[in-house]
This record gives C-alpha cells, structure tokens and sequence, in this order.
C-alpha cells in the first residue's frame, strides 16, 4: 500500500515518508541558525509530526484524491497519535518538548498535562485507529530509515501502547532559572510549522535564503522651504553618523518628535547593510497612523520596482506596497482567510506590522502567530513608540528580545521620544548618546505653553488649524457635532486618507480625533486640545502643535474632563494616569521643555509605585520559565487584546463588482481600502442591528461586509462607525 501525506491530485505522489523526511531536514535546517536549539530534537519532531497519517481516516480518502471525511469508523485526528507516537519513543533530548510541538502543529503549543488522551472518543474507534496505525507502522519506518540520519534515530518498531504523555523530561526542562527553555521550544515549534507549512507549497522556492538588498535614498524626506529647524534636523543627523557604529545588538534611539528618527534609523539599516549580510528588516509600529505615515515615507525613498518586496500585515491588509494605487490593486489568488505561506510567515525582504503582533510572535502559543518567530533570526528589528508596551509585559520582552539578538544573530532598534525607566536600566540596551545638545536646541526651538484645566474646556480660539483629541471613539464621536474633520479607527482607511488630505490644504478648520492623530502624522495645528492622558502620550501629541515653529506662540490644553465615570482613565493604565494629573495640578501652566526635563522623574515614580505591574510581569516570567504555554498566552492577550474586526464598507457603485469576487473565492485588495475597525458595542440590541446590516451569507464566513442596502445606516459619511457609539 503506498502510504500519503496529502490527497493524490495528479502529480507527483505525495508519499508520507518523503513528506516526514522535507519537513525533518527543513526544521533541523533552521533550528541549526539559532544558538542554543537542539537540532536532533528538532529532526526528530519533523521526522514523526505527521506519523498518525498512518489512520485510515486519512490514507483511504487520499488514496481516491479527497480530503478526510469526518464521519467514517476512525477517530478523526492524526496530531494526537503523532505525539503518542512520539513521547513512546527514547530521544537524548528533550521528548517532551518533541511531543508537544506535534501535538499542537495544528492548534497550540501545550503542556502535555492539557493534551487530550482521548478518553472521551468511542472506544471502538479508538482501538480500530491505533490497531491500524501499529498495522501500518513498519512499512512507513522501512521508507524512512533508507535515509541515513533518520536510521540512526528511529527505533526498529514504533507501536502505540498507551494513551499517555511523560512528564519527567519536561519537569527537568522547568529546573532552568530563566527564558532559555521558553525560547528554545518556541523556535522548535516555530521550525516544525515552517518546515510543514512550506512543504505543502513550495519549499524551493520558500526556504532561500533571503538576502536584504533595499536601501533607502532617505534624501528625499527633506522636504520643504528652509527655516530655523531644518539645520537642527541636520546637525543632529550628522551627529550620530559622526559618532556611532551600531555594533551594539540592542540600540535604543531617543529623540524628540519631529527631528527626524526615521531617516535615521532608515540610514542605519543602510549602514549595516554596507557591512554585512542579514535576512530582513521589520518595522512594528503601535498606532495603524504611525505605520501608514511610514509606509508613504517609505514608498518615497525606495525604487517603485521594489515595492514588492515589503509586506504590509496588520488587521486591516496583508499585501505588498507593489501597488500605490487603490484602482491599481489585482486580486488576492486566494480567498478571504487563505494560506499564504509567504505572507504567514513573513517572508519578505521587510515588513511593516503592528507591535501588537511582535507581541503575538513572541509570547502567543498558537501556530498562525508562531510560525512567525523563526523569520525573525538575521534581521534588523524596529520598534517604534516602545513606550507604548503594556508596562507589565516590558522587562518579559526585553527578556525575549534579547534572546533574538543573542540566539538568532540579530538586531533590536527601540525608538521613541521618551524611554521607560524600565529600559534605563536594562543592561543590554544601549543608548545612542550622539545628538543630546541638538536634541536641547530642538525642543528649545519647538517649546508651546501647556495648560491644565480640571473642567470641560470652552473651546473658545477660533481661526487656525485646531484639533480636540480624545481617548475613547466614543468620547470623540460624542463631541465630533461642529467639526470639520473627524478622524479614527472607525473611519475607513480611504476617507482617513482624504481627511489628512483636507487638513494638509485648510488653514481654518477644526478637527476632532482619538490617538490616530498623536504620532507618525505629518499635520501641524496651531491650537490643541488633548484630553488627559499618561505624561508620554502627551508629549506625543505635543509633536503634532506647531510643527515648523510657524507660531511664535503655540497652546495645548489638557483637559482633566470626560464623561465616562471612573473609567476615565481608560484605555491607559490608572497608574500613569494618575502620576500625570499629579504633575499637572502642581504645574497648572508650564512649557515642553519643562515636561522633557520631567519625563525620567516621570517613569522613576511609575517604576516605584507599580507593585501591580510588577507582580504581572514576575508571574507572566514564571509561566515562562515552567513552559506554561497556554498561561503564557492568557496573561499576555489581557494585557494586548485580541486584534479587532475589520468591517469592509464599499463603495455602493463598485459594490456589486467587489463583493461578487469575493463570493467566488477572490478577495480584491482594493476592499481594504474601504476597511474600518468595528466599534465594542455593550448593548445588545445595538450589536444586533449591527450585525443585521452585514452580509449574512458572508459574515458565516467570517467576513464583515456591510449589505448594499443598509450601507447609508451601517456608515455614517462623517463619523464612519463611530456612529453607533452614541446611538
């Protein structure tokens, strides 16, 4: 009998042994790039991951060219069998860590303690599944151990005994005092779903070595007539070029906002570039604004023909910058929610994503977020706004992020305009020195009046450039009546784009928004008003008043103000909330430069005063080190959050032609342009008509579209959907 790994289409055969002998090859092939991952244990999780393929629930359809069927006399699993398989069997390293990769190569990683023993399965079934299975064993094993190395590790007979997992080289594994073992299961999980994943496509062509050959002509972010900051801009370019040579594996670049850290860090990545060979390049960003500012700084310094070669993946689009253009844009090969291995797992010369997802890649156990980690090694890793970092899961990601650097032979470059006290004091990160003075001679430069007020502010300067920023949608929708411009996650990405427009070419209007507008937006106002928030996001949006110093005199009010309760402080942390209008009732009036100076007190008092946080971050580091996947995962998506849904509004006169494609399977990018984050609705019968507004037929798919005919109820051409907020 010829023994398969997938459904026989007509090529070549896919036998199982051929598959079980790539994967295993492929997976050593990459644990053997990252220090310290055993890469026996790595080939033998390859070389078994797919062994309980040997059930006839999957041999007897693949054999006529179908897929498995669910209702049939055998338990409907393989991963399970696998890892019994697996843990039965003498390794010199690390079975347990093997067993657990197998098991969860189509869910999670796991504990063996949380893996099922199928003990609720009929019995019948069970025992004709592992009857067949041992049946079959000896074929499948002949096949293998015509390869060499496979020989020397696989035993003459593997027979399933017994339906449970061993504990005990696990338990050693946990005696370790710190993230090693954490990590080290991680990559060799990350390497069995890259190996697998690849080899159902095409591992030729997959598993090249990528080799970054970008660069940036970052000349061309010079724009504008001369005034007093362009040589500011300049001089502390130069500086850091004069007196750095980024040898250092974890670089943390501080410096105020609008002085020019992307070019820098853009010419940094070429300087090493000039140096030495490495995979790619990734810039996570905390805000969906900073990444698109940053995706349109980029287009400008790389050549056109290029573009294909940077991936763009967040919530809202996974594609290249190939094409600028939404009537550009062809259609995905594959349907809403489709594999692509490229993409999936981050194949590409550079990619633009959300620090949500760095977070997802090192801390989640599930297999679509960890068949990333592993394309991290050799690369240049950019975090921008690292402040932003929940603080409980800051000194755990450091931890991580260290490793990368130290294991996978890479590079972390942390950004921001303020920096955590946290990583003050971390011993591996290295500050950029070069550029404190012109830094001063900046924010002496672009310094504006900060007031206080404890009350909902009036409102009252007219003429100008004007913005009022709030925390919540809600809170923005609720005061958005006589503005101009109204701007936030709501609001689909084509319209984001054309209020930016429209605020660029107006020198008199009012605009109202949530955090989009705090960083990574090239928009100057000449009034702000900024609800309060932790003392970092305010210096933030210090950044968007007064840009070019245009003014002699510039005004951001703090408003101490909301109608959401005690929930005020929300969506931030209470700590910092409070340490900031502590701050700012002690200085009701005072300048930018007075709260740079305060920013390191700022973050002392934080770090002190954070018992809480303190206590998550040492119970998230001790799930770590006892390989508590699962616990790992839950404590850290408290803190994150799941990424939102993306709701698709198009236009109603292309309507008939976008969603037609995508019931026949395609997925048009262009829809992405018309995508905007659905809002947390908590009542019931307003979440309810929500939903009644989206296609049906598509939504049981897991795709949000609004239907054509409730398309004028469901988006609101000011608010976006926003709208439901204060309905």
């Amino acid at each position: 009998m010829v023994l398969l790994s997938h459904p026989v289409n007509g090529g070549e055969t896919p036998l199982l042994s051929r598959h079980l002998l790539k994967v295993a090859e492929h997976a050593s092939e990459l644990a053997r790039q990252v220090k310290g991952v055993d890469e026996e244990t790595t080939y033998f999780t390859g070389l078994l991951h797919d062994f309980g393929k040997l059930n006839p629930h999957y041999q007897e359809p693949f054999a006529k060219g179908k897929p498995p069927c669910p209702d049939c006399d055998y338990i409907p699993y393989h991963s399970v069998f696998s890892a019994f398989a697996c843990d039965q069997q003498p390794l010199k390293r690390h079975r347990g860590l093997a067993t657990m990769c197998i098991y969860g190569h189509h869910s999670s990683l796991r504990q063996s303690a949380e893996l099922s023993r199928l003990e609720h399965e009929d019995k019948q079934k069970l025992k004709y599944t592992i009857d067949a299975i041992n049946k079959r064993s000896a074929e499948l094993l002949d096949e293998l151990r015509r390869d060499v190395k496979a020989k020397n590790l696989l035993p003459k007979d593997i027979q399933i005994e017994q339906m449970e997992f061993h504990e005990r080289d696990v338990q050693e594994l946990k005696k370790s005092n710190d993230f090693d073992a954490f990590f080290e299961a991680c990559c060799i999980y990350s390497a069995l779903l890259q190996a697998d994943r690849g080899a159902v496509t095409e591992w030729k062509e997959m598993i090249r070595p990528l080799v970054f050959g970008l660069s940036f002509d970052t000349d061309r972010l010079i724009k504008g007539r001369e005034n007093k900051l362009t040589s500011c801009r300049t001089r502390y370019h130069r500086s850091v070029f004069e007196n750095e040579n980024f040898e250092d594996r974890l670089l943390v670049l501080q410096a105020p906002t609008g002085i020019g850290k992307t070019r820098v860090f853009l010419d940094i990545i070429n300087r090493i570039a000039e140096k030495k060979k490495f995979e790619r390049v990734f810039y996570f960003s905390p805000l969906l604004a900073l990444s698109e500012d940053f995706e349109h700084k980029l287009e400008e310094t790389i050549d056109p023909d290029r573009r294909n070669r940077v991936l763009k993946y967040d919530h809202t689009f996974k594609g290249t910058l190939e094409k600028e253009e939404p009537h550009q844009l062809e259609y995905e090969d594959n349907a809403y929610g489709g594999w692509d291995f490229s993409v999936e797992s981050f194949n590409f010369e550079m990619i633009i994503t959300t620090t949500q997802r760095l977070l997802y890649t090192l801390f989640s156990n599930r297999a679509h977020d960890k068949i990333k980690l592993l394309s991290l090694k050799h690369s240049i890793l950019v975090i921008d706004e690292i402040q932003t970092l929940p603080r409980s899961l800051l000194l755990p990601t450091l931890r991580l992020l260290e490793l990368v650097c130290e294991r996978m032979d890479s590079m972390v470059i942390l950004v921001s305009a303020t920096i955590p006290a946290e990583l003050e004091t971390f011993p591996k990160a290295r500050k950029i020195e070069a550029g404190n003075e012109v830094s001063k001679d900046y924010l002496h430069l672009t310094r504006k009046v900060v007031r206080y007020v404890d009350q909902q502010p009036a409102f009252e300067e007219e003429g100008g450039r004007r913005l009022k920023m709030f925390n919540t949608r809600r809170e923005a929708a609720r005061n958005a009546k006589d503005a101009d411009f109204y701007l936030s996650a709501g609001v689909r990405k084509k319209d984001r784009l054309g209020v930016l427009e429209g605020l660029a070419s107006s020198s008199d209007c009012l605009a109202v928004s949530t955090q989009v507008l705090e960083a990574g937006v090239d928009v100057s106002f000449d009034f702000m008003w900024r609800q309060l928030a932790p003392l970092d996001n305010i210096v933030q949006a210090m950044g968007r008043l007064n840009r070019e110093c245009t003014n002699e005199r510039s005004y951001l009010t703090v408003f101490d103000w909301s109608d959401e309760g005690p929930l005020s402080h929300r969506p931030y942390g209470q700590l910092e909330f409070e340490v900031t209008r502590e701050f700012f009732k002690r200085n009701r009036e005072t300048e930018s430069t007075k709260i740079y100076e305060y920013l390191p007190d700022y973050y002392r008092e934080i770090m002190k005063r954070n018992k809480k946080y303190e206590k998550k971050a040492e119970n998230l580091s001790q799930c770590m080190k006892q390989l508590e996947f699962s616990k790992v995962w839950e404590k850290v998506k408290r803190e994150t959050g799941e990424e939102g849904f993306t709701v698709f509004i198009p236009p109603k006169e292309r309507f008939d032609e976008l969603v037609g494609k995508v019931r026949l399977g395609k997925f048009p990018k262009e829809l992405y342009f018309y995508s905007a984050k659905m809002p947390f609705l908590q009542d019931g019968q307003t979440k309810k008509r929500f939903e009644e507004l989206l296609d049906q037929e598509l939504l049981e798919k897991g795709v949000y579209i609004g239907c054509k005919k409730g398309m004028d109820e469901l988006y609101d051409e000011k608010l976006g959907l926003d709208k439901w907020l204060i309905k």
